[in-house]
């Protein structure tokens, strides 16, 4: 009976302190703050350098006051506040329509229509061995708020609107990660992918799966090109077609598995959590769909580590082209989709999901505080090491598929 006694005070302390940790990190609350690593603006109808995408698609528009409307005001309702965003480009005309758009946006930023945004992506063609050079100097003028470039890469045959091709593809038919000698990278490509690393720009990856091993061993020769894989690796259609199915298709499964072991295994590779209708269509309606989805998020977390995994909305015109691009019919709104996700990272750390939720974007774009000095991870954490934790927009969305 004196041992028992002897051990009940340490037995209320462990007691004590586990109450006070799981009280403390709520692990099913919504977070307090986040950022959205991924949306866009566009204006089909009047910006001259967007004459491509509007011949093809007509005058589609999404400004800040939509964007503020959709996703700042509803979050901060229910107590999660817009700490900040990155703008990534929208398929701006080549050579040099990204600079353009680049300009556009910080616009808006210096006018006070978009004072979330705190860093941009813009859109440069890195095979377009005549322009590129030019193009990164230009678009590095063009605001302090540039971070990185993306140019669409998804291309698995000729466009035709009914695969995991991207319309990207139409403007040259060109596979850049495979369609060089011996179904290697462009020597073009790799060119400009290099000179990324002169202006410190990253490169956001738009790609389908099959291309992910040639794009891990083309980021595997230039770590000092950070990368982000966007879209959790866009694999298309987990489920196959039918929307009532709940089994994976085991070859498009182990396809983008493989791959995306690839990339995770670069340190300097980082991923998107996001635009997950687009691997199951519909995902909100059933809970089985979404079971898969779930797994497929935590999957790719546990692959990358919460530090190199950031949360998306991928936000633009509204929740169906946002979640699926146009492969399905519904999407879960912005307060809907931080819901779901802060129930699936129910398991994880209070620290982890601060990460995924907000610190991993703020880090890899770089982002500025108040008195504009960089954001730096709390631990100073090298890339090195940071694999230690592991009209109808219906009718835009057929043809992009993935534009987001």
């Amino acid at each position: 009976m004196k041992s028992i006694v002897a051990f009940l005070p340490c037995i209320f302390l462990v007691a004590t302190t586990l109450h006070t940790i799981a009280a403390d990190e709520e692990p099913n609350a919504t977070p307090s703050r986040i950022v959205d690593s991924h949306h866009h603006f566009l204006d089909l109808m009047d910006n001259g350098f967007s004459s491509w995408l509007g011949g093809l698609f007509g005058p589609f528009q999404y400004f800040p006051e939509q964007y503020t409307a959709d996703v700042v005001d509803p979050l901060a309702d229910t107590q999660t506040a817009l700490s900040g965003s990155v703008h990534v480009e929208v398929l701006p005309d080549a050579p040099f329509g990204g600079v353009e758009e680049t300009t556009w946006v910080q616009s808006l930023v210096d006018d006070g229509r978009a004072p979330y945004v705190k860093a941009i992506v813009g859109s440069c063609d890195l095979g377009d061995a005549e322009n590129v050079a030019e193009c990164l100097s230009q678009i590095d003028s063009a605001s302090p708020l540039m971070r990185g470039i993306r140019w669409i890469l998804d291309y698995v045959g000729p466009f035709d609107g009914n695969s995991a091709t991207h319309v990207n593809a139409a403007r040259k038919d060109i596979d850049y990660l495979r369609g060089g000698e011996g179904g290697t990278v462009t020597p073009e490509f790799e060119e400009g992918f290099a000179m990324l690393s002169q202006y410190d720009f990253s490169f956001d990856a738009q790609l389908a799966p099959e291309q992910l091993p040639a794009m891990a061993e083309l980021a595997s020769r230039y770590p000092e090109v950070p990368v982000c894989l966007n879209h959790v690796g866009k694999p298309r259609l987990v489920l196959g077609p039918y929307s009532n199915a709940t089994e994976p298709d085991e070859f498009v499964l182990t396809e983008w598995k493989e791959g995306m072991k690839l990339m995770a295994a670069q340190p300097h590779v980082y991923v998107k959590l996001g635009m997950l209708g687009y691997m199951v269509p519909d995902w909100i309606l059933d809970p089985k769909r979404e079971a898969v989805v779930k797994d497929l998020v935590i999957e790719t977390i546990e692959m990358f580590g919460a530090k190199r995994c950031m949360f998306e909305l991928n936000w633009y015109l509204g929740a169906s082209i946002s979640d699926n691009d146009g492969l399905g019919t519904v999407g879960p709104s912005p307060v809907e989709l931080v819901g779901y996700m802060s129930d699936w990272l129910a398991d994880y750390s209070q620290e982890d999901r601060e990460w995924i939720f907000a610190k991993t974007a703020e880090s890899f774009y770089k982002f500025e505080d108040e008195k504009n000095n960089i954001i730096e991870d709390d631990e100073n954490i090298d890339r090195d090491d940071a694999n230690e934790d592991g009209g109808s927009s219906d009718a835009f969305s057929y043809y992009c598929h993935g534009s987001g």
